[in-house]
């Protein structure tokens, strides 16, 4: 059997979290809520999630979405709300997930498929290249 996947949803909507919470726990995720950044990050931190949803104001969302790549930069985030782009925070987030005119089925399919990706570094990235180092001294020595 397959581990469920570990989806951090965070929202300042109490509603939102157990509406959206609950309906991903039926479809077989495992499910993190967060009430605020704060939260959220902390949450983040301690677990590191498969996928990270993001429900906030823009405002607010640009803060927590930049903290939470500088913690974790393979983590895919996704914004759900109806943005208005702005130039500089549109790159943070992986996927902008409009709210309006998505069925529940849509939006599973999107959720699957963002955390169906490969976990871990990007090529590329310094942890990778840390760990290609490390590997390379290890079977020289």
């Amino acid at each position: 059997m397959r581990p469920k996947k570990v989806i951090l949803y965070a929202s300042n909507n109490e509603q939102d979290l157990s509406t959206v919470g609950f309906m991903l726990k039926i479809h077989g995720y495992q499910v993190l809520t967060a009430m605020g950044s704060a939260e959220t990050i902390d949450l983040f931190t301690a677990n590191c999630p498969d996928l990270v949803l993001v429900d906030f104001p823009i405002a607010q969302a640009t803060v927590t979405i930049d903290r939470l790549k500088a913690i974790h930069t393979y983590v895919p985030l996704v914004l759900i709300g109806d943005p208005q782009p702005s130039p500089g925070w549109v790159g943070s987030a992986d996927f902008i997930l409009r709210r309006r005119g998505l069925t529940t089925a849509e939006f599973l399919d999107r959720i699957r498929a963002m955390s169906a990706r490969k976990r871990g570094p990007r090529k590329g990235s310094p942890v990778a290249f840390r760990n290609m180092e490390t590997a390379r001294a290890a079977r020289t020595a």
